[in-house]
C-alpha cells in the first residue's frame, strides 16, 4: 500500500509541478499575455469619415486587444505644420497620416521607421498588394517609409447631377469630352436654370477648383514643376494655357453675372456656414450639376445628401477625356522614436495593408482602395452601378506627376481669382506666380543634402 500511495503521490506532484503553485515557481515565459502597450495616432478622418476610424480601431482591438490606439483628429491643411514641427523636434506621434509629398520636409531617414525590415519579415511585396501607381509614394531613397491609406489616383472625375441636368433639358448623351463642349454645354445650363439678373444654379466653379489646374496641365502635356522638383514651370505655355482657359470659361459662363466677383458672391450666399468642406457644399445643396473632384466625394456627396441623383463621367480636359495627377496621395508612417515598433507595425498594416483593415475602411466609403484586390470586390458595382465605371475608367487614365509641394501650390493657384478681380492679367499672374514658387522652392531645397 504504501509504494501505492509513493506512486500516486509522486505523479500529482510530477503533474503539478509546471504550474505555478509553489513559492517561486515562475510561469513559462512563452504563455504570457502579451504587453499591453499604449499608441499615440494622429489622422486627418473628420465628419463623416470619423465613425469610420473608430470603427477601424474597434476592428483591429478584437484581433489586438493588448494594443490600446489614443486617437487625435486634425484637419488636413493643418496637420502638414503639425507634423512638420513635431518631425523637427523628434517627437512624432507613434502611427500618423502624412501626405507623400511631405518626405523632404519629414526626413523620413531622420524621423521615421524603416519599414523594409517588417515587410521583408512578413514577406509582404507591396508592388504585388498595392495599385501600381500607389507603390512609388512609399518610397523614400530606396526604402519604404510610409504605406498608402487611401488611393492618390481617381482623384479627379466629373460629378454629375442627373436631374438637374434633366431640368437644364440635357441628358448624358450631351455630356462633354473636351473644353469647348464643356464651356459651351455650361452655357446652356446657365440660361436654362437661372431666369432673373442674380445666379441661383450654376454648372460648375472653377474658384474652389483651382487645385484642378495640375491636372489639367499634365493632361495638356505640359507640367507646373521640373522631373527633379526644383524648378517652377508655372509660366510654362501649357501652364498658362490651362489658366487662361479657366479664366475664359467664366467670362463665357457667367459674365453677364459679374464674371470672377459674381461667381465669388454667389458661392459666398449658397455655401453657407463653413462645415470644413465649402466646396461641396453648393453641389451637396444641388445649387451646382457638375463637381470636380476624387472619389472620395461619393462618400461626402452621400453623407450631406443621400437623395442627389448622383452620376460620374470622365473630366473633359482641353483635347479630350483625362484623368488627374497621382503624384502624392495619403499615407500612414510610424515615429522613429516609437517605444512600440512592433505593436506600431502591427497597427500601420492593419490600416494600409490588410483587407480586414484598410480594406472596409475604403469599401464603407465606397473609394477606391490601394489595396488592388479590394477593387475587384462586386459590393462597388453594386453599390454604385455607373458611377464605379466611370472612377475605374478615371484610374485608368491617371497621370503620374512629380513632387510639386501640394499644399504651397495649391495656395498659389486658389489667389489667381483675387488677382484677376484686381486686374492682373493671366499672363502677369502666373509669371509673378511662378517667381513666388520658384522662391518657395529655393527655400525648401536650401540646405538640403
Amino acid at each position: 500500500m504504501k509504494s501505492r500511495r509513493l506512486i500516486l503521490l509522486t505523479a500529482v506532484i510530477l503533474s503539478l509541478g509546471g504550474l505555478p503553485l509553489f513559492a517561486g515557481g515562475q510561469q513559462d515565459p512563452a504563455a504570457a499575455p502579451p504587453e499591453k502597450v499604449s499608441l499615440t495616432f494622429w489622422h486627418l478622418w473628420g465628419g463623416s469619415r470619423g465613425p469610420l476610424v473608430d470603427q477601424l480601431i474597434e476592428r483591429f482591438n478584437v484581433v489586438h486587444p493588448e494594443i490600446a490606439i489614443e486617437q487625435s483628429f486634425t484637419a488636413p491643411f493643418d496637420l502638414g505644420p503639425k507634423v512638420f514641427a513635431a518631425a523637427g523636434t523628434n517627437t512624432l506621434p507613434d502611427v500618423f497620416n502624412l501626405s507623400s509629398d511631405w518626405y523632404l520636409n519629414v526626413r523620413p531617414d531622420k524621423t521615421m521607421v524603416n519599414l523594409d525590415p517588417y515587410l521583408k519579415r512578413d514577406k509582404l511585396a507591396i508592388d504585388k498588394i498595392l495599385v501600381p501607381a500607389e507603390v512609388s509614394r512609399c518610397y523614400h531613397n530606396g526604402s519604404v517609409y510610409s504605406l498608402p491609406n487611401v488611393t492618390a489616383g481617381a482623384q479627379f472625375i466629373l460629378f454629375y447631377n442627373r436631374k438637374l441636368l434633366q431640368q437644364a433639358g440635357l441628358t448624358e448623351k450631351d455630356l462633354p469630352s473636351n473644353w469647348k463642349q464643356y464651356t459651351a454645354m455650361s452655357r446652356k445650363i446657365v440660361t436654362a436654370l437661372n431666369q432673373g439678373t442674380q445666379l441661383e444654379i450654376i454648372p460648375w466653379n472653377p474658384i474652389p477648383d483651382y487645385w484642378t489646374v495640375v491636372g489639367f496641365v499634365i493632361g495638356n502635356g505640359a507640367q507646373v514643376i521640373s522631373k527633379d522638383s526644383k524648378t517652377s514651370m508655372l509660366d510654362s505655355p501649357g501652364a498658362v494655357e490651362v489658366v487662361q482657359a479657366f479664366d475664359d470659361y467664366i467670362e463665357a459662363v457667367y459674365g453677364k453675372y459679374g464674371g470672377h466677383k459674381g461667381l465669388v458672391e454667389w458661392f459666398s450666399r449658397v455655401r453657407g456656414a463653413d462645415t470644413g468642406a465649402q466646396p461641396i457644399e453648393p453641389f451637396i445643396k444641388e445649387k451646382q450639376v457638375f463637381y470636380i473632384s476624387g472619389s472620395w466625394a461619393v462618400g461626402q456627396v452621400r453623407a450631406g445628401n443621400p437623395a442627389i441623383d448622383l452620376q460620374a463621367a470622365l473630366v473633359p480636359g482641353l483635347k479630350g477625356p483625362q484623368g488627374g495627377e497621382v503624384f502624392s496621395g495619403w499615407t500612414y508612417g510610424i515615429g522613429k522614436n516609437t517605444k512600440y515598433p512592433d505593436a506600431a507595425w502591427k497597427f500601420l498594416r492593419y490600416i494600409t495593408m490588410d483587407v480586414e483593415g484598410n480594406g472596409e475602411f475604403c469599401k464603407a466609403q465606397m473609394r477606391p482602395c490601394p489595396i488592388a484586390s479590394v477593387n475587384d470586390d462586386p459590393a462597388y458595382e453594386k453599390e454604385l452601378g455607373a458611377l464605379w465605371t466611370a472612377i475605374r475608367k478615371s484610374m485608368d487614365l491617371d497621370m503620374p506627376t512629380h513632387n510639386y509641394f501640394k499644399t504651397n501650390l495649391w495656395s498659389l493657384l486658389f489667389d489667381i481669382p483675387n488677382r484677376r478681380i484686381n486686374g492682373q492679367s493671366v499672363g502677369q499672374i502666373m509669371e509673378n506666380l511662378d517667381k513666388e514658387y520658384q522662391d518657395f522652392l529655393n527655400d525648401t531645397w536650401s540646405g538640403v543634402q
